[in-house]
């Protein structure tokens, strides 16, 4: 393989494999593009095919985890190596983690600007793989505890909308006006005071979604490293260290939905 010559695709042809790649809501397996280095690739995701990506009903994300790489990237003004990637370092991995993260949670963002993610929409969510009542109770007495203890009748969607109530008073309102983009006053002036608490509340869900998350991966912190001490495995807490990806990603599926929504409902219009 290694003395083979690498094949030359036309890139009308590489074109049209990412599209159909790119715009299908599910695919069965990933897609790897690669080659000799200069051939274009990262050129032809950036500048080609990661705008149209984002039109119309598609959200897409782009995560570069070789940015961490400080010694072979143009983030620092290093150039790529002339060689393979392998001899350079390996990034490490809490880099990598907090880069995905960060690009799924722009897009859940992005969600919650377009009115598709919801805070009862993530309470549905993360309730099914995740018991949240003790959790939440921590969150609203907080970490020094309240004097005024939650009822043990009280239902799981209640909880949670205290919940945000009491993690929204611990938040910085110009923060979270800043992400969604209310602090635009063309944007503000356009969102009655009703829809504009709407999206707040969504976002601070989703806060609340996250700290719910790292205070149960707190709990199981023990149980890890007494695994890591023995050479154990556990499936249930290996799948524990991805639980904020996958919500996150849960979240995008969402406003994948709520966009083809609106691109058949504008067709519709059209066609009327």
């Amino acid at each position: 393989m290694v003395n083979k010559p690498w094949r030359i695709i036309p890139r009308p042809l590489l074109e049209t494999v990412l599209n159909n790649h790119a715009h299908h809501h599910r695919v069965p397996q990933p897609l790897i593009l690669h080659g000799p280095r200069g051939v274009g690739k990262t050129t032809l995701i950036l500048e080609r095919l990661l705008g149209e990506w984002n039109q119309g009903p598609h959200l897409t994300g782009y995560v570069d985890f070789a940015e961490s790489i400080k010694d072979h990237h143009p983030h620092f003004n290093q150039s790529f190596p002339w060689a393979s990637w392998s001899n350079c370092p390996p990034p490490a991995l809490p880099d990598c983690t907090a880069k995905l993260e960060s690009c799924l949670e722009s897009m859940a963002h992005k969600g919650v600007q377009l009115g598709a993610i919801t805070s009862q929409q993530v309470f549905s969510t993360l309730s099914k793989w995740h018991s949240l009542r003790s959790t939440l109770r921590r969150v609203i007495q907080g970490n020094k505890g309240s004097k005024k203890a939650v009822s043990d009748k009280v239902s799981g969607s209640v909880l949670w909308d205290r919940a945000v109530f009491t993690l929204s008073a611990r938040c910085d309102a110009e923060e979270i006006d800043g992400v969604l983009g209310l602090s635009d006053k063309k944007k503000k002036m356009s969102l009655s005071m009703e829809e504009a608490s709407y999206y707040r509340e969504a976002f601070v869900a989703l806060k609340l979604a996250k700290e719910v998350i790292q205070v149960q991966n707190s709990w199981r912190r023990n149980a890890i490293a007494h695994l890591n001490r023995t050479g154990g495995f556990s499936r249930s807490l290996s799948n524990s260290c991805t639980d904020w990806p996958c919500l996150l990603w849960l979240a995008s599926d969402l406003v994948e939905d709520e966009r083809e929504r609106e691109a058949r409902s504008s067709r519709k219009m059209v066609t009327m």
